[in-house]
């Protein structure tokens, strides 16, 4: 006759009310971890806005540029003639970060001479700026040594709407919309080489030099924005935090 025993059944672990409140909150910041690393791969979750100007106000906002020659405000736009704006915010990327910057409605004289705009720092010595010598190159100035591609990136009075200059630490991206106009990693007389990219703070500058020369935008925004592969780890991170709190 087969004897069984029943063992007493453990009771279940009692918390206190700080560690329920505890598990409840560390669930709560797993989650949020989570949906800000999934999400902000659709959306790009900016770190930080730094310039967003569509040049609404009669006159340039003296708040966010500083300039000097000739800048107004013409229809929703700024007219740089001879002159050139650059945006007090200075921000660089670290490790994981991409600074970018957009422009719209963009208008140069054609085949001009000595028109750029891009990103700059306040002495000059650093900028990666796209330099107007009748048709459009990429420049590129660290330290006060300058790199310029050895093909232009557009025509000279082709540049118009929506480019974007994509500054991370291992790599320059200039689009105008989905099109790649230039690559850093990619070698070639529009991309590759060598470059030396510039590690400090840079703001957006654009200027028109010589006498006649105008340069025009519809806007212009400078943000900071996770690299898709950091914003990947922060939803991995959470989720898996979430798992093991369960």
């Amino acid at each position: 006759m087969n004897t069984y025993i029943m063992k007493p059944m453990s009771e279940p672990e009692t918390k206190t009310p700080m560690q329920q409140a505890t598990e409840t909150t560390m669930k709560k910041l797993s989650v949020l971890i989570a949906l800000l690393g999934w999400s902000g791969l659709a959306l790009g979750s900016p770190i930080g806005v730094y310039v967003n100007d569509s040049f609404t106000a009669p006159t340039l906002d003296s708040a966010v540029w500083s300039s000097s020659g000739g800048v107004s405000i013409v229809s929703n736009q700024v007219k740089i003639t001879s002159g050139w704006i650059q945006s007090k915010a200075m921000v660089s990327p670290t490790v994981g970060e991409t600074v970018i910057l957009s422009a719209t409605e963009i208008w140069s004289t054609a085949y001009a001479y000595n028109t750029y705009w891009g990103l700059s720092d306040a002495s000059g010595n650093n900028y990666i700026i796209l330099d107007e010598q009748s048709n459009w190159y990429v420049r590129m100035m660290n330290g006060g040594v300058s790199q310029v591609t050895a093909d232009k990136v557009e025509w000279g009075d082709k540049l118009r709407y929506d480019w974007t200059i994509s500054w991370s630490p291992n790599q320059v991206l200039i689009k105008q919309g989905t099109v790649v106009k230039f690559d850093s990693s990619v070698t070639g007389p529009s991309g590759g080489g060598n470059w030396n990219f510039p590690t400090v703070d840079m703001g957006i500058k654009a200027g028109a030099l010589n006498n006649g020369n105008e340069l025009y935008f519809g806007s212009l925004e400078l943000e900071v924005v996770p690299e898709p592969a950091s914003l990947a780890l922060l939803g991995a991170a959470g989720l898996l935090l979430l798992r093991r709190r369960r």
